[in-house]
């Protein structure tokens, strides 16, 4: 036991006669701290209010504030809250969530200048890089307008284009208002502007311009269309405003058999020459107006003449 004891105490004496190591200048951390900025895939697509960004840093730092992120590019906003995220790419770093409230729309980038944080041995931070993803915000409600493509007074059938300011998305075929009679519609892809955009998962289509071929039942005289607010939105879901009301006339077509006997003959053109000048409210039988000019004149002789059996 005291031969033990004794061991114990040289060891002890052994260990404590050892130099103390003490860090020297050149060992002292000088590392500068990386600064990354990350947009994530959800700020990525348009905006109409608040996103989040992330600023990461190689190791701890301190001093972090929102006036440390430059923001350029058209739009303009500000940094309105920073918060510690609690997972960071880079192994001992650590990551912060910036929130960027704008206040006009247009185009974002973002970049930390340097010296802006300091870690713990004081050292400041390398300036990253500039976002080369930009953010776009965009507050504006897409316009819808409806037009007729042919010059009034239309025939059957006729086309429609419905126009919207940007591209949108959410469109259905119900969208679309009508009201005045029986009619059918047919997408004209042909003459439609619009992109196929998603994923394997998700697809969907963008449209600018909309071109519908409408046939109308017979007996019907005129259609109105319209499409109501907030039915389809722009990619930042902004949601559209109601479009103009469209009333579109339709003219009979031209029947030179105004007896309809079966046979454009004499019996037609005494009929019409027996209601030549009637116009208006005064026309007896709206068969003699051939042209539907809404007058009887030798326009309708003229084409019953041409057309004679």
């Amino acid at each position: 036991m005291f031969l033990f004891r004794k061991l114990m105490l040289t060891l002890l004496l052994a260990i404590i006669a050892l130099p103390v190591y003490t860090q020297t200048d050149s060992e002292t951390d000088t590392t500068r701290p990386i600064s990354e900025i990350y947009i994530s895939m959800n700020s990525r697509k348009p905006q109409q209010r608040s996103f989040d960004i992330f600023a990461d840093f190689s190791e701890p730092v301190t001093g972090f504030t929102a006036s440390d992120i430059n923001i350029t590019g058209t739009g303009t906003g500000t940094v309105t809250k920073i918060e510690k995220d609690t997972w960071c790419p880079f192994p001992n770093g650590v990551s912060y969530i910036v929130t960027v409230t704008p206040t006009a729309d247009g185009t974002f980038y973002f970049q930390i200048p340097e010296n802006v944080v300091t870690d713990a041995a004081n050292n400041g931070n390398l300036a990253s890089t500039k976002s080369t993803i930009v953010v776009t915000v965009d507050t504006a409600k897409p316009t819808t307008t409806i037009s007729t493509v042919e010059d009034d007074p239309q025939t059957n059938p006729f086309n429609i284009d419905i126009t919207f300011s940007e591209h949108v998305t959410n469109w259905r075929e119900g969208n679309l208002k009508v009201t005045g009679g029986g009619y059918r519609k047919i997408l004209d892809r042909s003459q439609s502007d619009y992109i196929k955009a998603g994923n394997s998962h998700v697809r969907y289509q963008k449209f600018r311009r909309i071109r519908y071929k409408i046939t109308l039942d017979p007996g019907v005289t005129s259609l109105t269309f319209s499409v109501p607010e907030y039915y389809h939105t722009d990619l930042a879901q902004n949601k559209a405003t109601a479009s103009n009301i469209l009333t579109v006339e339709i003219s009979s077509p031209e029947n030179p058999d105004v007896n309809n006997d079966g046979s454009v003959d004499i019996n037609d053109l005494i009929l019409v020459i027996n209601a030549l000048d009637q116009s208006g409210s005064a026309i007896t039988n709206a068969a003699y107006d051939i042209n539907n000019d809404n007058v009887i004149n030798k326009a309708d002789l003229l084409i019953i003449t041409s057309n004679l059996d």
